[in-house]
């Protein structure tokens, strides 16, 4: 997972450096980078709109409507996994 993990990462890194193609179809900021328009937002006369939620909140949340998360986060399957565990225990 960790290549993989570095992958991801690489990709996003390169993602919100890149600067954008002007779209006049949208209202949010175009022909910059993902990383400029977030970090001026005053550039684009746009104001902070965040609206800060508990993390009690966002727990209950997830406890309540994703109670088995870890499922959702499955890639391989059981056997896969343990045959994976088992691997890597030998090696260390």
């Amino acid at each position: 997972m960790p290549v993989f993990q570095m992958s991801v990462d690489r990709w996003v890194s390169i993602y919100n450096a890149s600067r954008k193609r002007k779209d006049k179809r949208t209202e949010l900021p175009t022909s910059c980078s993902p990383n400029f328009s977030y970090s001026t937002p005053a550039h684009f006369n746009s104001t902070n709109h965040i609206v800060n939620v508990p993390k009690v909140d966002i727990q209950l949340f997830l406890e309540n409507d994703y109670s088995d998360r870890n499922v959702m986060f499955t890639h391989t399957p059981d056997w896969f996994h343990q045959l994976a565990t088992s691997v890597m225990t030998h090696f260390n």
